[in-house]
């Protein structure tokens, strides 16, 4: 039996040594100093591993024999081994120490760069817990070339759009808006800072459109005028935009947009003046051909162009000259027409002063003038046809007025008494017969106003007013005295009975109660009724007008003279009269 247990430790000691043998490397010699591939270490540790574990097995099965013992010297190769093991471990065990740290850093550098673009992670540059450490090296490398090249695409991209907006900012200096500061590197950053530079654009685009179209439509104007008619500051300024180094106006301020409007409103003042002359000119030109009966042969073509401005002017003061001869006399004639027509037709002096003054606009010598002379002069005698009688009327009332004031002033003359005897016997028909006179004339134009305003259904008017009313407020603010102007009077009680409303008489009971103004009376006259307007029917409105009739005024001291042997007393002895009231 101690012989099988001999055998076999024999036996299991055999096996060991063989399997060291089949692991074992050859004798070391001095060129096996040379480091192995890491491929061939592992597989050399792999095989001492599978050599120490089998004999692990066996001792651990021998060990059931209370009588195996281990050999001293092996114990000691099993001490020496440990540091060896020791040894072997140690570098690799540093080596992965060194690949941790350096993984770490790199998370640490990945986590940094995400945070500072607002980057989330990646799932294909997260670690596992499968891999190795080189594996997770190489997907943190990867992940920090991407993000460093994106950091570096952002960085230009906020650079350029920095380097835009200043660009931008020196063309307008007026422009108040800035650029958000750069926090970070995020796609919020990017996008506020894209959307101001958008709107910075916007604005650009928008002031450059509309200096391009003040720019346009400034050429286009000067293109029409003739260079001696353009202004030289508006000639200067454009010199000033057009140059290369002039620096006056930054290529897009405000002050360049509001130069360019100011130039425009100047250049189209000039344009419209300047067509209004040439519309004037042309006009004129085809009028003077008309009157000079120009044959068509010979005449020049009439075009809308400024730049035939001075020839058109040219050829239209050759033409008035030629014309003026011929036409002197017909202005002239027309001239003297119209303004004896005026006088006919009441027309007042501040209308006929503002017609002289819009012939005065334009040369009073020319077809225009012509024109509107014949215009005048027909609607003048129109009107005059219309109203003749009317205006005879109110000439009539107007002269004897006048004539009866005369006759007032000379009357209070002694020395008329010297006149031979038919002139004073003149005096003393017109003294009995020129106050019935005027009452009947203006009975008969108030008929003839009266008649014209009920056929026509219109006011009659002068000097902007109803000539009815001017004539009632005339007759009831005039006095007339009746020691000068005698009146053949029935008795009154007699007068009363006959015509007890005609304006012409008064009553005794005026003439009763008041004594005191025997010697003056006032005439009144009824006022004449206003007509009705309806909305079909307008007043008739005279540019001419009738001046209002002076007041006869009565002398300070005159008695009664009914005959011419009381002109006498009237020399010797004068007293003041006393004044009586007529009612009409």
């Amino acid at each position: 039996m101690a012989a099988d247990t001999d055998n076999s430790a024999s036996t299991r000691a055999q096996q060991c040594q063989q399997t060291e043998a089949a692991g074992a490397d050859p004798a070391p010699t001095h060129t096996s100093c040379s480091a192995l591939p890491p491929l061939a270490a592992v597989d050399k540790i792999r095989r001492l591993l599978h050599t120490l574990h089998v004999c692990a097995e066996l001792v651990e099965q021998d060990s059931a024999d209370a009588r195996y013992e281990l050999d001293g010297a092996w114990t000691d190769t099993l001490s020496q081994l440990e540091g060896l093991v020791h040894r072997v471990v140690s570098a690799p065990l540093e080596h992965r120490e060194r690949l941790l740290a350096q993984m770490h850093s790199l998370q640490e550098q990945v986590d940094a760069m995400r945070a500072e673009l607002g980057e989330d992670a990646d799932q294909r540059h997260v670690s596992g817990k499968h891999q190795t450490p080189i594996e997770a090296i190489g997907m943190l490398t990867d992940a920090m070339s991407e993000l460093e090249r994106l950091r570096a695409d952002r960085r230009a991209e906020m650079d350029a759009m920095a380097a835009d907006y200043a660009r931008i900012a020196a063309m307008m200096p007026d422009w108040t808006w800035s650029l958000p500061a750069p926090v970070a590197l995020t796609l919020a950053d990017v996008a506020d800072r894209r959307n101001a530079l958008a709107a910075v654009h916007i604005a650009k685009d928008a002031r450059q459109e509309r200096i391009d179209t003040a720019k346009s439509l400034l050429q286009s104007s000067l293109s029409q005028l003739p260079d001696k008619h353009i202004p030289s500051n508006v000639r200067d300024f454009m010199a000033a935009i057009q140059s290369d180094t002039d620096q006056t106006f930054p290529p897009l301020s405000l002050d360049l947009c509001s130069a360019l409007d100011d130039a425009v409103r100047q250049v189209a003042v000039v344009t419209e003046s300047l067509m209004a002359r040439l519309s004037a000119v042309t006009s004129e030109i085809v009028a003077f051909w008309e009157e000079l009966q120009t044959a068509p042969e010979t005449r020049v073509s009439i075009e809308t162009d400024l730049a035939r401005l001075d020839e058109y002017e040219e050829i239209c003061e050759s033409l008035r000259e030629e014309w003026m001869a011929k036409m002197k006399h017909r202005i002239d004639t027309l001239l003297e027409s119209v303004q004896q027509l005026w006088t006919k037709c009441h027309v007042n002096e501040p209308y006929q002063t503002r017609f002289m003054a819009s012939l005065n606009d334009t040369h009073l010598y020319s077809p225009i003038t012509a024109v509107r002379l014949e215009q005048e002069e027909g609607s003048l005698q129109t009107r005059f046809n219309r109203y003749q009688s009317i205006y005879k009327l109110i000439d009539d009332r107007k002269m004897l007025l006048q004539r009866m004031k005369d006759f007032e002033t000379t009357a209070s003359d002694p020395k008329r008494l010297f006149r031979p005897s038919f002139q004073l016997l003149d005096e003393e028909k017109f003294r009995k017969t020129c106050l019935p006179t005027l009452k009947k004339t203006e009975m008969l134009l108030r008929d003839a106003v009266t008649a014209y305003e009920n056929d026509t259904e219109q006011e009659f008017e002068l000097n902007g007013e109803r000539y009815l009313d001017t004539l009632d407020n005339e007759i009831a603010n005039r006095f007339i005295n009746e020691s000068m102007f005698v009146l053949s009077r029935p008795s009154s009680s007699h007068a009363h009975a006959s015509h007890p409303s005609h304006p012409h008489h008064h009553s005794t009971a005026a003439a009763t109660a008041a004594p005191a103004a025997e010697g003056t009376q006032r005439l009144a006259a009824p006022r004449s009724p206003r007509l009705p307007r309806s909305p079909s029917s307008s007043s008739l409105s005279h540019h001419a007008a009738v001046p209002p009739s002076p007041n006869v005024r009565q002398p300070s001291s005159m008695r009664r003279a009914s005959s011419i042997t009381d002109l006498g007393r009237i020399v010797s002895h004068t007293r003041p009269t006393p004044h009586k009231r007529l009612n009409g």
